[in-house]
């Protein structure tokens, strides 16, 4: 299964929201996380950087998905519901954003073991407190 199908799975998504919600909370880690704390989603997705884009061309109007996390800091709970304020305009509740990023992370750790995640979730709060 891809990260886009467990997403979608695990949120009640179809698709292309599924692909959408999982962009735009790549986009939001990416920018969002320390210096190397991406480094093991890439390794765990290795297109994350297609599905950042495509979320992008739905939320960001054309643009990139990075339109989408610059406004979406994920160290602050206020981040994070920018981020589901911006999905939900993309059809995605609130609770379908919680769930879409729990399957992210979920889907990291089993590749790449939850260790490798804590440099990320420990600089994250807000996000942290998103997938517990």
């Amino acid at each position: 299964m891809t990260v886009i199908d467990v997403v979608a799975e695990a949120a009640g998504l179809d698709h292309a929201r599924a692909e959408v919600a999982a962009g735009a909370i790549l986009g939001a880690i990416r920018l969002s996380a320390p210096k190397g704390a991406f480094d093991p989603i890439v390794r765990a997705i290795p297109d994350a950087q297609r599905i950042i884009l495509s979320a992008g061309t739905v939320i960001g109007g054309g643009r990139t998905g990075e339109i989408v996390a610059l406004v979406s800091e994920l160290r602050t709970n206020a981040g994070v519901l920018k981020l589901a304020g911006q999905l939900g305009r993309a059809g995605v509740t609130p609770a379908q954003v919680g769930q879409a990023a729990k399957a992210v992370i979920h889907y990291v750790a089993e590749r790449e073991g939850e260790e490798s995640l804590r440099p990320l979730l420990d600089d994250m709060p807000g996000f942290r407190e998103l997938v517990q």
